[in-house]
């Protein structure tokens, strides 16, 4: 039996406190005799998905699982092999190709980037298809 707390034995502060506390322990109570109800032990262990030890893999299984390891093999290898794009190896880039130029003795402007490979492709104005950046013309047909 829970003790009964009456409004006389407690002061004005403490009441909103109280009427929580109860309606939180009343409200857990209820839970956790419906756990403990429907929980009882069946007697069998108890397994992940209730698959049972040595079940056969269902059809879809093997195809899943595979794709899963080639996934995961190619975002390792992927990842493992992408660019240095880091602003610490652009610098360290940048510095070497102005070092270059000084020593060669050509000017080095301010704001103007001398490690970048020119564009592939540009555009001439806006809303027109870029073009290929190539040296040699070979799809000239004259």
């Amino acid at each position: 039996a829970r003790p009964v707390v009456r409004p006389s034995q407690t002061c004005a502060a403490s009441q909103p406190a109280a009427m929580w506390s109860r309606m939180v322990a009343a409200r857990c109570g209820r839970a956790l005799r419906g756990a403990r109800r429907f929980a009882a032990a069946s007697g069998k262990p108890a397994t992940l998905f209730n698959e049972q030890p040595g079940q056969a893999w269902e059809g879809w299984e093997p195809i899943t699982y595979a794709a899963y390891a080639i996934c995961g093999v190619t975002l390792v290898v992927g990842l493992s092999f992408r660019p240095d794009s880091t602003i610490e190896s652009w610098a360290k880039e940048e510095a070497i190709a102005r070092l270059k130029r000084i020593e060669n003795g050509e000017e080095v402007k301010f704001g103007v980037h001398y490690s970048q490979i020119e564009p592939t492709f540009t555009k001439e104005e806006v809303g027109a298809l870029p073009e290929r950046n190539d040296d040699d013309d070979d799809d000239d047909d004259d």
